[in-house]
Order: C-alpha cells, then sequence, then structure tokens
C-alpha cells in the first residue's frame, strides 16, 4: 500500500530534523517513593514497563493512574511528577532507601536538538500526549512492549538498542497524534489536512524551485486566496515563509555535513545570488552560514555526518 502524503512528509522531516532520542534512565522503584522529571530535557517521555503509578501535574484536577504499558510524551517540559500513591509528598524527588510493596520500572526517555526545531516541530501539540496501553495500535503496542523488555536488558549494545527504539517511538507518536486530530496547529497540524500536506510534501521534495502562490495553491487545488489563509491558518505561518523556512533545515543539513560551498547550496536551494541566501538565512536562523559551519567543526567527530567533497 502506498503512504499518504502525511506520511511521506513526517519521514522527510525527522530526517531532516537533528533531533536525537535517548534513554536516560530504567529507574525501579518500591515504597513511597516520587520523581519529579521536569527540567530534564525540553521534550521527553515515560514508559510504565512494569507495575502502576500516578502522574500529578498543575492543570490537573485529578493525577491520573497509570499502569503497566502506558505513555506519557511531554513536548514542552511542563511541570510534571510521577508518585507511587494518589497523594504527593511535596513536589521535590523521593527516593527511600528502602522500600516495600509492588514495584514500579520506568523507562524514562528524552529528545534533543535546537530549540527552533523543537518548536516548530511540536508547536500545537498539547501538554500532555497519554497513550494507553490498549489505545495506541498494534505498532505502538509492539514498540513499547519491546522498549520495555530490552529496558530490562544489560546486554551488549542495550544502550543503543534503547536510543534507537526512541527515535522510532517518537515517529509513531507523531503519527498518532495526527490521527487523532489532537493537534491544534502549527507544521503537524499541516500533515493532517490532505490539501496542505501535499504543498508541504511538494515543498520538502523541492525545495529549490521557485514555489509561486499561484503553483502551490494549484497543488492544493484550491484558489490563492483560499490556500493561502488555510494554510496561515493551519501552519502558522504564510505559505512563503514556510518555503523560506524548509529551505533553511535544508542549508543546515549542508553546510554540516560539508555538502558543498555556500554559493553551490545557494544554487541549489533556488538563490539567485550568494549574497540573496546569506541575507535569507541570517533572518531565518539567525546567525549565518559560516557560524553554522563552524558548529560542525567543534562537534565531536562521532556525531558528525560524514563530509562530501565540493563539486
Amino acid at each position: 500500500m502506498a503512504s499518504s502524503p502525511s506520511t511521506d512528509l513526517l519521514s522527510l522531516i525527522l530526517r531532516r530534523v537533528s533531533l536525537r532520542g535517548h534513554v536516560y534512565a530504567q529507574p525501579t522503584v518500591c515504597g513511597l517513593w516520587q520523581i519529579n522529571p521536569t527540567g530534564k530535557a525540553r521534550a521527553t517521555y515515560h514508559l510504565v514497563a512494569k507495575g502502576e503509578c500516578w502522574l500529578h501535574m498543575r492543570d490537573l484536577p485529578e493525577p491520573l493512574r497509570l499502569q503497566q504499558g502506558d505513555l506519557m510524551f511531554f513536548p514542552s517540559d511542563a511541570w510534571h511528577l510521577l508518585t507511587a500513591s494518589r497523594e504527593r509528598q511535596g513536589e521535590d524527588t523521593v527516593m527511600p532507601s528502602l522500600g516495600s510493596g509492588p514495584y514500579t520500572q520506568l523507562v524514562c526517555g528524552m529528545y534533543s536538538a535546537a530549540d527552533r526545531e523543537l518548536e516548530r516541530l511540536f508547536g500545537g501539540l498539547p501538554v500532555l500526549v497519554l497513550i494507553r496501553a490498549d489505545a495506541g495500535g498494534s505498532k505502538l503496542t509492539h514498540l513499547v512492549r519491546l522498549l520495555s523488555e530490552e529496558g530490562e536488558q544489560e546486554a551488549p549494545g542495550t544502550s543503543v538498542v534503547l536510543d534507537g527504539l526512541s527515535d522510532a517511538l517518537l515517529a509513531l507518536v507523531l503519527r498518532y497524534c495526527i490521527e487523532q486530530s489532537m493537534i491544534a496547529s502549527g507544521l503537524l497540524a499541516g500533515l493532517g489536512d490532505p490539501r496542505l500536506a501535499d504543498v508541504m510534501l511538494a515543498i520538502h521534495s523541492r525545495p529549490g524551485v521557485a514555489w509561486s502562490l499561484e503553483q502551490m495553491a494549484q497543488v492544493s487545488a484550491l484558489s490563492r486566496s483560499t490556500f493561502s489563509e488555510r494554510f496561515h491558518r493551519t501552519v502558522g505561518v504564510s505559505p512563503g515563509q514556510y518555503l523560506a523556512e524548509v529551505r533553511m533545515t535544508e542549508a543546515m543539513a549542508m553546510l554540516k555535513s560539508g555538502d558543498g560551498s555556500v554559493a553551490q547550496i545557494a544554487e541549489r536551494l533556488g538563490y539567485a545570488t550568494e549574497a540573496a541566501f546569506r541575507r535569507a538565512f541570517r533572518r531565518v536562523v539567525g546567525r549565518t552560514p559560516g557560524e553554522a559551519r563552524r558548529e560542525r567543526e567543534a562537534e565531536p567527530e562521532s556525531r558528525r555526518p560524514p563530509a562530501a567533497a565540493d563539486g
């Protein structure tokens, strides 16, 4: 079966965003414990691998009871507290040295990327995406189970496997949010609108094309005015601004991989002159192409993409 435009576009976006998943903790706790993971990262998730716990948040009138297989995703680091019981003991982490009763095992992960990339990707998502064990569909259920089982291992390569599963988990969580119409506005909301997704996919596939508003409207099968208003209302930026942001994301990837000179990148992305590209890059990204390229040079070798020879 062919993928839908939104599915293909989500793949394109996630490949381009320099986002990394990482499992940072796998606590096994019992007794009157509580964990406050707030501030660990801009975006985090917690999986109840075994047992149960309670989730407390500022805006929740009552704490939520969570059971084995339940998944919590926090795209914006909202304050939250996980506890052993319905009642909490203040707001700090409490890990008793001795405990009795049923134990709970958690898998805690985070996603790191530039703040601008995370805001663009997760903008419009609710503060909490809660996926119950029986509500995520078979693929997500299988992945959560694998994440739980791998979290119990102390086998060679477990850390790498867990991080890779975290990346796959994010894709399935975002797909779930799109399918459930959970996104109010922003980039992912556009993926949920087939007319807009067609245009966004075309832009991501061919960012160097001199896209006019008329051409974009034709791809969407909408009039210019209807397309422009609908795009801005749903995605949060104008079609022209979105095109500029996509081009700069591509430019960042090329600069960090060493894939061509600044002049060559400017030409590939449809800019008439290198100067025009440099101005657009600084306006959208907030720094110069040279500064972005020097960031690559400062990264450890193990985290760099392979450099390509200039043509």
